[in-house]
């Protein structure tokens, strides 16, 4: 399992970093089929190609997990503060700050944070939680396909901008037909599209087993549960 995660998360958005350029650059004639044949005939061709893509997609991963909590990519990533303010809202969930044990407002936490914050509750849950234990499997795939659908869209991106430096290069600058190659824009959009999806069904998951979580156990506990908040999760503007 962990091999094939690994192959979805880096192989394969290293592989469309490599392959998409090199189809927008066949269809605009600037290589040839006949160039690709013969090259891709030395066994030692796909081999590198296949070990570089690797490394090109640890690269875009590491890219992407940093660029995924910024503005405005982290309008793409998963957002628990509306599952955290309604949990508030209802008694059933405490959101103190760690220095000072006081009550903060959910609208001080930042994007990064109630992820923290969500994440860390889960994570000390699993056992003690039949429904948080059950998803588990299920929440931790769709994360890993989310994290590698995330990295492919950033590899789709990055492959069309060298499609585009190649291109200039290749044909000795731009006219006004080259205009036609915008259209080799739907595929980062369909990429980011199917992420977008993804991470929000994972969000809905976490967001739907935790609501019960919480409900559950103020109603068997008799109180709410706390969540302590650090300096880290306020005060960041997403």
């Amino acid at each position: 399992m962990q091999e094939a995660q690994r192959f979805l998360r880096y192989v394969i958005p290293g592989l469309i970093f490599i392959i998409e350029p090199l189809l927008y650059l066949l269809i605009a004639q600037d290589i040839c089929l006949a160039q690709m044949i013969q090259y891709g005939d030395h066994i030692s061709v796909p081999i590198s190609a296949f070990l570089v893509s690797g490394g090109v997609g640890f690269l875009l991963g590491a890219f992407y997990y940093v660029l995924i909590w910024k503005w405005p990519f982290n309008r793409l990533g998963a957002d628990h503060r509306p599952l955290l303010r309604d949990s508030v809202t209802q008694g059933w969930l405490q959101l103190r700050n760690r220095i000072g044990d006081k009550d903060i407002n959910v609208e001080q936490l930042s994007q990064r944070g109630a992820w923290r914050l969500v994440i860390s509750y889960w994570n000390t849950r699993i056992e003690a939680s039949p429904e948080i234990k059950g998803a588990t499997p299920r929440a931790e795939r769709l994360a890993d396909i989310a994290h590698g659908l995330g990295t492919t869209f950033l590899a789709s991106v990055a492959g069309f901008i060298t499609f585009v430096v190649l291109h200039i290069k290749l044909s000795s600058g731009l006219t006004c037909t080259d205009l036609f190659y915008l259209f080799f824009l739907i595929i980062p959009f369909f990429h980011g599209w199917n992420f977008k999806d993804v991470i929000k069904d994972h969000e809905d998951i976490v967001d739907i087993v935790l609501n019960n979580e919480f409900k559950h156990r103020s109603e068997e506990d008799g109180t709410s549960p706390i969540l302590y908040a650090s300096s880290k999760d306020l005060g960041c503007k997403d």
